[in-house]
């Protein structure tokens, strides 16, 4: 399939961030209060972003500071379904030249191991439906 300026892109398949306590449109964000709300994900955004292949460097300005994280290991703080539309019309556009490519994603490590989104929680769920399976990211200091 091509999409526009003849670019690839993939065929649907299955969500890889759906789980069984999640609607396959949904995902999981991390409250101020440490509770974890569901947020729904309109399923046209997600077919959409479906689209998008895995080539980070086409969405991203990737330098030496910036480290490839896999997408599991981040936990999202926020989910605005608008944020996660005009996320997938922008990475589209990078994708064909025609809109500048994103500073990485920036995190900030917890002591588990894991990354909270700080700045790039719209895209790292687009890249989720999209079925990546790491993303470029930006680590920065705790306060």
């Amino acid at each position: 399939m091509l999409g526009a300026a003849g670019s690839p892109r993939r065929a649907l398949r299955p969500l890889p961030f759906a789980t069984s306590t999640a609607m396959p449109y949904e995902v999981a964000v991390l409250q101020a209060s440490g509770s974890t709300v569901l947020v729904p994900i309109a399923q046209s955004i997600i077919v959409a972003a479906q689209l998008l292949p895995d080539m980070p460097s086409r969405y991203f300005v990737i330098d030496e500071k910036t480290l490839l994280l896999p997408l599991q290991s981040l936990i999202l703080t926020r989910a605005r379904p608008i944020g996660i539309e005009n996320a997938v019309a922008l990475m589209c556009l990078a994708y064909d030249g025609k809109q500048q490519r994103r500073a990485p994603i920036s995190v900030r490590p917890r002591a588990d191991g894991a990354y909270l989104v700080i700045d790039g929680n719209s895209t790292v769920t687009v890249a989720r439906a999209a079925g990546w399976l790491s993303i470029p990211c930006t680590v920065v200091k705790s306060d």
